[in-house]
């Protein structure tokens, strides 16, 4: 009795340091970890299988056996009480019928990248440090119609309506991962799903992101927390006729800005040159360029949707959508350095305070359609789009500009299945307002053939207005728009894109992975370049193609993944991006204190290709190139070690970081940054955990 109180406070007591996560410290983690394999009573000695005998590296919510476990102590097999996995598919899949359910991957091979744009090949900037803002370094196809707001600083880091999942469990589900380690990072998420019915699921998804500076933060702070929070709710009535889908989602960014390194030389040292020998790396003081800014990012994006059928079949209904997106942006400076932000100024010469917000609401209504036979089933919508943006931006508290804008336009979805085909196609077209004449038209394909080979080929060509943003930021420091605070609404630079895919993946235990070829070309595209005043590029054509592949041989598992552009541009070379971006990853997994354990012990690298020098200024949030390119990026590799492990419903991993970072060494880029004068974080230690609960 007295050990099972102990341990009862040792868990209220962890529990408590969760909850107030920026108050723990390494201590409480390292006792819970000296508990969950010390601590663990001979009877319950135990590691989770599944029914089909993988060892406990996967168990899926499609087993309906329920989950077993092997005991130690007697060497049998004992079925116990169900625990099964929840299944999940992405929101706005399930609503336009494009996927069902599926059962989540619970493999330890990955998690130990504990942060989203880790877990991707597509090359990308940041500043540093996790959470800080990024920009992809690729071409990527248009996802928007109509009017835009843009100014995505979070593009993977950001959870959104659009990477929102919905889930169907048998019981109340909650995950919680934990991270932390040099930096002063201390990482939260907190998925916690359930089912009020066997229709209507309810989801909350929490993530905190905190970091300071490994470079004596004394001098240089670069503070960073990152929030998001989401709640949803997939809802579908016994008779089937009523659906709707609720997301909220709130995403917030604060930063101490420090504006980079102010000379590489003294940070990087007297040695940081290319040289023909390896060379021990010197470090000198990392002298901030501005010491009194503070930046703030907010996204609100709020999606309601629902429709009513007629019948039990859902032949035929209405439907209507309604999203509010709200992106604010605050820039203070009490001290304007004009080393920094030079010399002009457009309000202030003494200190900065700028907030610019983007608010729009994007209201949709139309009718279903939906007919199923033995092996085919079509799904029709038809919608009426109305969009208005209003824009406001304020300077030292005063309100300096305004201006709203409307447009409709019309939206058609068709969605067909047949045996194992399926055509998914969507098209819209604006008629009047300010997106006149803009539309987008996509289309994709799909074949399955044998449960285990997916073929995908997609088209997609659009006629977009360029963004908000692009089109009419205005602050201190920058006027985005040529004519200034005049800028006309009326007739807005378009964008037009033509783009197609080719992907087929396999599926497996042994042998799985995927390849894909993507063609293009962008006529009128807007990026900065040499500054962050956006610039009109007439044309540029790109290719990619890459893959990933994941072989399993005995007790190691191979990883292999690859992204290659090649794009053609009168403007910069490869229009600025890395040719290459790789991630290569060797594991070891085997199973320890009388199969308790189940670990893997891995060394990973990952490299990106040179690419031309890209800066960012934090007053208007904005990445931008150097044309004269005298300071290359890319061209250095990034190698971790780590070791991870089960036990029971905790995953755990330790991670050890960038441990190339004290050599320089030839033909490698003597300079560790993704973005020029914000260094890659250097030699780190991280640890964390990954603990499921079934209430």
């Amino acid at each position: 009795m007295k050990i099972r109180q102990s341990s009862h406070r040792i868990l209220q007591k962890l529990s408590a340091n969760l909850h107030f996560h920026l108050k723990t410290r390494v201590s409480h983690i390292v006792f819970f970890l000296l508990f969950l394999i010390l601590g663990t009573p001979e009877g319950f000695s135990q590691i989770v299988i599944d029914p089909i005998g993988q060892g406990g590296e996967n168990m899926r919510s499609s087993d309906t056996t329920g989950m077993w476990k092997r005991d130690t102590a007697n060497k049998e097999i004992k079925k116990i009480k169900f625990k099964l996995y929840p299944k999940a598919q992405l929101a706005n899949y399930l609503w336009l019928q494009r996927d069902t359910l599926k059962p989540i991957d619970t493999t330890i091979s990955d998690f130990h990248r504990y942060f989203p744009a880790a877990n991707q090949i597509l090359p990308y900037a940041n500043l540093g440090s996790i959470g800080s803002p990024e920009k992809i370094l690729a071409i990527t196809p248009d996802q928007n119609s109509g009017i835009s707001i843009g100014f995505q600083q979070f593009a993977l880091h950001s959870k959104t309506p659009d990477n929102f999942q919905f889930h169907e469990v048998s019981q109340p589900f909650t995950l919680c991962k934990y991270v932390q380690g040099d930096g002063g990072l201390i990482g939260l998420n907190v998925l916690h799903t359930q089912n009020f019915s066997k229709t209507w699921n309810v989801t909350l998804d929490y993530n905190s992101v905190l970091n300071g500076d490994l470079y004596t933060p004394e001098i240089a702070q670069q503070q960073n927390l990152n929030r998001s929070t989401l709640i949803g709710s997939h809802f579908t009535s016994q008779n089937k006729k009523y659906q709707h889908q609720i997301i909220l989602s709130w995403n917030r960014n604060r930063r101490v800005e420090n504006g980079g390194i102010l000379a590489d030389s003294l940070f990087y040292g007297p040695n940081f040159q290319q040289s023909n020998n390896i060379t021990e790396r010197l470090f000198g003081n990392y002298f901030p360029r501005i010491v009194s800014a503070k930046s703030f990012w907010a996204q609100n994006d709020h999606r309601f949707k629902h429709r009513y059928f007629f019948d039990t079949n859902q032949t035929f209904g209405i439907s209507q959508s309604i999203r509010f997106h709200k992106i604010r942006f605050q820039f203070q400076d009490k001290n304007r350095d004009t080393n920094y932000y030079g010399a002009d100024f457009n309000f202030s010469s003494k200190k900065i305070l700028d907030s610019t917000a983007y608010s729009l609401i994007d209201h949709r209504i139309g009718i279903n359609f939906q007919k199923q036979f033995k092996d085919f089933t079509a799904n029709l919508q038809v919608n009426h789009i109305y969009q208005i943006l209003n824009y406001q931006l304020d300077t030292n508290s005063q309100l300096l500009k305004s201006y709203q804008i409307h447009s409709h336009g019309f939206e058609g979805i068709l969605n067909s299945k047949y045996k194992s085909w399926e055509i998914f196609s969507e098209a819209n077209l604006f008629v009047l307002g300010y997106a006149q004449k803009s539309f987008l038209w996509n289309t994709e394909l799909k074949k399955t053939f044998q449960n285990k080979y997916l073929i995908s080929i997609r088209g997609q060509i659009s006629n977009q207005p360029i963004n908000q943003y692009l089109s009419t930021f205005s602050s201190n420091q920058f006027y985005f728009s040529q004519a200034k605070l005049n800028y006309s609404l009326t007739e807005p630079n378009f964008k037009q894109q033509q783009f197609a895919q080719i992907k087929i993946s396999k599926l497996g235990d042994n042998l799985k992975g995927s390849v894909f070829c993507n063609l293009g070309s962008n006529q009128n595209d807007v990026i900065a370049i040499n500054s962050p005043i956006p610039t009109t590029i007439d044309y540029v054509n790109f290719i990619q193609f890459g893959g990933d592949i994941t072989i399993k041989l005995g007790k190691f598992i191979f990883q292999e993944q690859a992204f290659f552009q090649f794009n053609q541009s009168p403007s910069l070379v490869n229009y600025g991006l890395p040719k290459l971006n790789a991630r290569s990853a060797i594991y070891f997994q085997n199973e320890a204190f009388n199969q308790a354990l189940l670990f893997r012990l891995g060394i990973e690298g990952i490299f990106t290709s040179s690419y031309t020098q890209l800066n960012f200024r934090p007053d208007a949030g904005a990445f931008y190139f150097n044309e004269a390119n005298q300071n290359p990026l890319g061209n250095y590799p990034i190698i971790d070690v780590f070791a991870s492990g089960r036990i029971q419903n905790v995953d755990l991993f330790i991670k050890y970081e960038h441990l190339n970072q004290w050599f320089v060494v030839p033909e490698i880029n003597p300079r560790f940054e993704q973005t020029y004068l914000y260094p890659i974080e250097p030699v780190r230690v991280r640890f964390g955990f990954n603990w499921r609960f079934w209430n």
